[in-house]
């Protein structure tokens, strides 16, 4: 692994007030100003081949004393100079091997394996040729070649339960967004997925893909997707679809793939009984109303 790193959130930057062998536990520093509390990291010597992250599990202020445990993420203990560069960022250390990242979350509520307070200041086009400034950016290139079932995800959430509780909510990415001041805004949506020309030779091109698979559950909001409408505020449509460049917005409104019994007949013939079966439910207000379509041949 490459041993550049790039600071992120500087928290405590000093220098090593003597040097210490490959073996050290304790490294001494030249000041304990705003250092961070303990267990925290700090990578020795950023920024060059000889980089070492470590982790400090104890700070003495008097003595300005770090106890320390060497070579983590992957890097190696070296020994290092005097006035070699201490800097401690916790971003930095995360980011480096993330695989190394173990959080166990106990207590009382509002806890987080990872926080961050971002204030975006940015006034013209500062990260790319969009001209938008991001909490989270990823930049994924693949290039491996995978067969089979193999796949490449940017960002993956994987959620196990195994707690009991108070029926509690369970939600594997949670989006709020909240305005203060009332600013201008031209578009706002929780959630937006920009997918350009995948080729052409893209089996299935899918821009959101719903799959679940869970029995014994209630029938209060049993559904793929819930629309609903808070405090105030009713939109105009549930749905729009909207042409763009000319293009068609799709050819179907709603397809639902039907369920097909008794044998298939061949292209232009008939065997009299496959059921093909369409129904779409409609609430309004509190009376229902069921759209179907049944074709028998």
């Amino acid at each position: 692994m490459s041993n550049q790193f790039v600071p992120v959130l500087a928290l405590f930057n000093t220098e090593l007030s003597a040097a210490i062998t490959a073996s050290a536990t304790t490294a001494y520093v030249k000041s304990v100003t705003s250092i961070p509390t303990a267990p925290f990291h700090i990578i020795l010597d950023a920024g060059s081949s000889y980089a070492e992250l470590v982790k400090v599990t104890a700070v003495t202020t008097a003595t300005k004393a770090l106890t320390i445990d060497r070579a983590e993420g992957g890097t190696t203990a070296r020994a290092h100079p005097e006035d070699t560069l201490v800097h401690a960022c916790e971003m930095d250390a995360r980011m480096i091997h993330m695989d190394g990242l173990t959080v166990t979350l106990t207590g009382s509520s509002n806890l987080n394996a990872m926080f961050m307070s971002i204030t975006d200041e940015t006034t013209a086009a500062a990260m790319t040729a969009h001209g938008y400034g991001g909490g989270l950016y990823i930049l994924q290139t693949v290039s491996g070649i995978k067969t089979g079932t193999g796949r490449s995800e940017a960002l993956t959430i994987v959620q196990t339960v195994s707690g009991d509780g108070t029926s509690p909510y369970m939600y594997g990415a949670h989006i709020h967004w909240h305005n203060t001041g009332n600013p201008t805004i031209g578009h706002l949506a929780g959630l937006q997925i920009d997918m350009d020309n995948p080729g052409s030779d893209c089996d299935a091109f899918t821009m959101l893909d719903l799959y679940r698979d869970g029995a014994n559950v209630g029938s209060d909001k049993d559904c793929y997707i819930r629309c609903a409408t808070g405090g105030s505020g009713t939109p105009t449509s549930i749905m729009i679809l909207q042409a763009n460049n000319g293009a068609s917005a799709g050819t179907n409104f709603i397809e639902q793939l039907a369920n097909v019994t008794g044998p298939v007949a061949a292209a232009g013939t008939s065997t009299g009984d496959e059921t093909y079966t369409h129904k779409v439910r409609c609430l309004f207000g509190t009376t229902t109303f069921y759209l179907c379509g049944v074709a028998s041949s």
